[in-house]
């Protein structure tokens, strides 16, 4: 068989999904495609097949960009709002909360039981803003003890601790206390734990 030959079986088996689309679209059922075409009932139900799974797979490529669009977006919106957060504005802590829960049920993690950072978030936001990572553990720690931010949070959530860092601020203050060091050192004590850290 010639390759023009074949060309023109794909170009007319092509046409005929197109039809077949384009009926289904209508309302049609496949046995009513098959009459109106004149085409074996077997061949319909498979062009539908193919068509379907086409239509699927596009359905989930559209699906897909439109949540990478969406991600983008809020990502934008969290990046705006990390000023505001750091000087205690209860509003973009709010609405950074909404934020973060539309960001997670797009991404199909919704059911996550905890809010918060990891170590290697607090790690950016303190380089992204040019502060130490104490003010970020602080300020994380501050919005936890919140009680409204803590209202703010879709049910059955709460804050958890900043993951991924064996000891917490207080445990590290304590010590400096425990060894007799007054504020300054204490300060000193977290900066000189974390850095080390990072």
């Amino acid at each position: 068989m010639g390759r023009g030959k074949k060309d023109g079986q794909k170009y007319a088996i092509l046409k005929r999904r197109m039809e077949v689309a384009e009926l289904l679209v209508m309302g049609l059922m496949e046995w009513q495609v098959a009459e109106k075409l004149g085409v074996p009932k077997g061949t319909i139900t498979s062009d539908a097949k193919i068509i379907r799974d086409e239509w699927r797979y596009r359905q989930q490529y559209a699906a897909d960009i439109n949540r990478g669009e969406h991600v983008a977006k809020l990502d934008t919106i969290m990046q705006t709002l990390w000023p505001r957060i750091f000087k205690g504005d209860d509003h973009a802590v709010n609405t950074a909360l909404r934020t973060l829960d539309q960001r997670a049920r797009i991404m199909g993690y919704a059911t996550r039981e905890y809010v918060g950072l990891s170590w290697d978030q607090a790690q950016q936001i303190a380089a992204e803003f040019g502060v130490p990572i104490t003010d970020v553990v602080a300020e994380m720690e501050r919005v936890q003890a919140d009680p409204v931010a803590q209202a703010l949070l879709p049910p059955g959530t709460a804050f958890g601790p900043i993951s991924g860092h064996p000891r917490t601020q207080a445990q590290i203050v304590e010590e400096a206390r425990g060894a007799g060091a007054g504020e300054d050192a204490q300060e000193e004590a977290i900066d000189a734990e974390w850095s080390d850290q990072g």
